[in-house]
């Protein structure tokens, strides 16, 4: 069986969706973010590592304030993401579903972080944190997985797959995947 695997243009199409979508504006509300003034952009490569999918720029405004002013997503480190690990969710619609959940994933990450600073979090207290340690980090990743996995079982799959680096797809746990997915999309 041939592997599934997604493209540039597709999770492009997707970050673009998700950008103007009521799932946006949503969060924006549950945040209370609404009135902050941020763009989202796309870019291909990716020069902060491999493990950077998305990224919140800050800027301090005149009163010294920082706040987000530009969410960038990576758009070939999401593919290569999603091919590597989840190429053996075959079937019709699967694989496009899990970029469109990491999407959500990544999108509902960064606009925590948009709150986060806007409440207060400098860009300095942020850097004295290492990444791996970071508790706005980890509070990002709770929202976001708490979010995008109440949707349903196999966005909560998709989700704990995505937060956990050491978790491995293996046996036959793509067709318990696939299953889950036909479950919740096709009865």
């Amino acid at each position: 069986m041939q592997p599934a695997i997604i493209n540039k243009e597709l999770v492009s199409l997707i970050v673009t969706e998700i950008e103007k979508s009521q799932f946006h504006k949503d969060i924006q509300i549950q945040l209370g973010i609404t009135d902050v003034n941020y763009t989202v952009g796309q870019e291909n490569f990716v020069n902060y590592g491999p493990e950077v999918k998305a990224r919140s720029f800050v800027s301090v405004d005149q009163h010294n304030v920082n706040r987000v002013s530009r969410i960038v997503f990576y758009i070939e480190a999401i593919v290569d993401l999603v091919n590597a690990r989840f190429s053996k969710l075959t079937g019709d619609g699967v694989i496009e579903e899990v970029a469109r959940i990491v999407v959500m994933f990544l999108f509902t990450h960064e606009l925590m972080h948009v709150q986060q600073f806007e409440q207060g979090l400098t860009i300095g207290s942020y850097r004295q944190i290492h990444y791996a340690d970071n508790h706005f980090e980890n509070e990002a990743n709770q929202y976001a997985r708490a979010l995008v996995g109440s949707d349903g079982v196999f966005q909560q799959e998709i989700v704990t797959i995505l937060t956990d680096p050491r978790y491995q797809m293996q046996g036959d746990e793509n067709i318990r995947l696939i299953n889950v997915y036909n479950d919740q999309y096709r009865s």
